[in-house]
């Protein structure tokens, strides 16, 4: 029994040693993306474009990736004049990359906008007026600015001006009239205070064209005006107003871009702001 049990210690150990003397299973190998050479039976052509107004990195590096299936290289090559695409490719393939690149490098747009506030119109039965009736008023403060589109334009207009901000009612004679007449009661003097209030407009926008004629118009507007008071108190005190929004708007249609409404004792009133912007055509597209 005692030798089975040795016999069998012994092969165990000359089977162990067996499976540690086998080589170990070799490494997976790694995949590595080679780009794919043009074949030497397909005919290539070499072009350049020299960029005129679009931004060169982004236009070179749209265009590569665009045609990084065709085997097509692009190099964007740089001097002191500007900034030229060199193509290289597959003769069907590099008239069409050519012609992508003047697509995409067009001269900006520009497109002007007009920011009119009008405050105090007088609501008629609750019902809201629209922005064109409203314009053809002539009433309100107008801006109007130009600039190109992906640019951000300002404006600020306004400044100090002079507002009654207190008054004081006193009995007591000035040095002219001294004294009380005959029969009659004291003469009151009335002081006003008067101080100078900032008031004024500051425009930030910018402006993206889209498809169908339509535009995209980023806006700030900050607007300070003075509250004047009514006649028992004539105190006056500024109001600042702050716009911030985003309007998709068409070219030349006018678009409420804020309506606050405001209700008194003599009826209801609202102060709108009101844009309207149109692309402005560039002389080749005139032309056309």
């Amino acid at each position: 029994m005692i030798r089975l049990i040795l016999l069998a210690l012994v092969g165990g150990l000359f089977g162990l040693d067996a499976v540690l003397a086998q080589d170990p299973p070799p490494p997976v190998p790694k995949v590595v993306p080679v780009r794919k050479a043009p074949r030497p039976d397909v005919p290539l052509m070499r072009a350049q474009y020299a960029v005129r107004h679009a931004n060169p990195d982004v236009l070179a590096t749209t265009v590569e990736r665009l045609f990084a299936a065709d085997d097509v290289t692009v190099v964007l090559a740089t001097t002191g004049s500007g900034a030229t695409v060199l193509v290289s490719g597959p003769t069907k393939v590099v008239p069409e990359v050519t012609k992508l690149l003047e697509q995409l490098d067009q001269k900006p747009r520009s497109v002007e906008i007009e920011i009119a506030i009008i405050d105090g119109v007088a609501l008629k039965d609750g019902q809201e007026p629209k922005a064109a009736e409203l314009l053809k008023t002539g009433k309100g403060q107008r801006t109007k600015l130009t600039t190109v589109e992906g640019q951000t334009v300002s404006s600020t207009a306004g400044g100090n001006r002079p507002f009654t901000t207190g008054s004081t009612a006193s009995s007591r004679p000035s040095a002219r009239d001294r004294g009380t007449p005959p029969g009659g009661f004291p003469p009151s003097f009335t002081t006003r205070s008067v101080n100078y209030l900032p008031v004024g407009t500051t425009i930030k926008l910018s402006a993206r064209i889209g498809s169908n004629d339509h535009l995209t118009i980023e806006l700030n507007l900050q607007n300070t005006k003075v509250h004047t008071g009514d006649d028992s108190v004539p105190e006056a005190s500024t109001e600042n107003g702050t716009l911030t929004t985003s309007l998709n708007v068409a070219s030349g249609e006018p678009v409420i871009a804020q309506a606050i409404r405001t209700d008194g004792k003599d009826g209801a009133t609202a102060s709108y702001v009101i844009i309207t912007a149109r692309t402005i055509a560039s002389p080749s597209a005139t032309s056309r």
